[in-house]
């Protein structure tokens, strides 16, 4: 173990402290992160299993053989972040993203990542916890990709992995959190050698950036009878005089589907001699086309580019 002098965490040429900790041999791998787990002890993570250092001193650590987890471990050192109360890491094996508090089941198994990443640029895969909207931040090489072009976003309040980005093209994240910060997160762009402030700029490159969401299905009624759907609420944040489309799916046939463009300005209304133009939170009401308001289930996706937009969602609700 090299302890850095430079504030460089992967360069250790001014390097003046060492230690030197025997380790069990790997399938070919080698360690990758050593991480501080918030009950205390340093962890080692390697490429191939994941073992937490004993000892109280540099004189002292050491690795007991009992306590090494084979079969999980990772390639990307980037992946590595730690939680309030465990360590997250992409894991070697599958590609995808597990936290060592429950190593049974991917914390990505929705989203299934490592469907989604170039196995070949997995080492590359960067993770971060942006604290400002509390949430995991992964960044990866798309399959058949050449940049870490995609990115997918995990909320730690809801408990679910709650957007994605595309063609944004993140190497790295940091985040400012010194004495008068405003807790801005940072990203370092791949592809033009920049570093972009979030929500600084929507427009920052002239590209068009896509949004992509896709909602679960809904079942209706008793899961067996068709109902017929009579409205479509959108609860959102006016943001502006433009469209996007909303789609609707009834029982998972994604190849069919109903579609409407929505403006964003939101509501217009008068009160009293007081009009309001403008507001916070808009509710916009949209019928279903008539022949196409049958089924037992619905589901709602948006699929748009734009550049220098910035779009907010709250809720879709379906009447029927």
């Amino acid at each position: 173990l090299l302890g850095s002098k430079n504030l460089d965490p992967e360069t250790y040429d001014n390097a003046t402290d060492s230690i030197l900790i025997e380790l069990s041999p790997g399938n070919g791998g080698f360690p990758k992160k050593l991480a501080v787990h918030p009950n205390g002890y340093l962890y080692i993570i390697h490429e191939d299993y994941i073992v937490p250092l004993s000892g109280s001193s540099p004189a002292t650590f050491g690795i007991r053989p009992g306590d090494i987890t084979k079969g999980y471990g990772t390639r990307a050192a980037r992946s590595v972040v730690v939680f309030p109360e465990t360590i997250g890491f992409l894991n070697s094996r599958n590609n995808e993203y597990y936290l060592m508090n429950d190593l049974s089941t991917p914390l990505s198994y929705p989203v299934k990542l490592g469907t989604l990443i170039n196995p070949v640029q997995a080492q590359h895969t960067v993770a971060h916890l942006d604290t400002n909207i509390n949430s995991l931040r992964i960044a990866y090489y798309p399959t058949g990709g050449t940049t870490l072009g995609d990115e997918e976003i995990y909320s730690l309040d809801e408990k679910k992995w709650c957007g994605q980005t595309r063609g944004r093209n993140v190497s790295c994240y940091s985040q400012w959190n010194g004495a008068g910060d405003d807790g801005r997160l940072t990203t370092g762009r791949s592809d033009i050698g920049a570093v972009m402030v979030e929500k600084n700029e929507f427009d920052f490159d002239g590209d068009a950036i896509r949004v992509w969401f896709q909602s679960a299905s809904y079942v209706a009624d008793d899961e067996i009878t068709d109902v017929t759907f009579e409205d479509l609420f959108i609860d959102g944040k006016p943001s502006g005089n433009y469209t996007i489309p909303i789609r609707y799916y009834l029982d998972s046939r994604l190849t069919t589907y109903g579609e409407d463009s929505m403006n964003m300005q939101g509501e217009l209304f008068g009160s009293f001699q007081i009009q309001i133009a403008e507001q916070r939170i808009f509710v916009n009401r949209d019928p279903f086309l008539v022949d196409r308001c049958k089924g037992r289930m619905i589901r709602f996706e948006i699929d748009w580019q734009a550049s220098n937009r910035e779009l907010e969602f709250y809720g879709l609700y379906a009447r029927f």
